[in-house]
């Protein structure tokens, strides 16, 4: 079993990241994770899992785009 642990400090409300949109944003990032993917480059298209967390929120992503649902079907079929 996979268990993902995120950053109190970071992530509580009020705190410098403390927003619902980001905690959505990092959870899912993270969950890619225990799913078995790891960081995805900028040319493979966009992706929850860009190690740069400020393409995902300059992108808006707030759910798995098309090339995670790629990368999920074919780790997992």
């Amino acid at each position: 079993t996979d268990h993902l642990l995120m950053n109190r400090a970071y992530l509580d409300d009020g705190k410098r990241r403390g927003t619902d949109e980001h905690r959505r944003r990092v959870a899912a990032h993270e969950l890619g994770h225990a799913l078995g993917f790891c960081h995805k480059s900028y040319d493979e298209g966009r992706s929850l899992l860009w190690a740069d967390y400020g393409q995902i929120a300059e992108q808006k992503l707030n759910g798995p785009t098309a090339k995670d649902i790629e990368a999920y079907h074919a780790l997992w079929g």
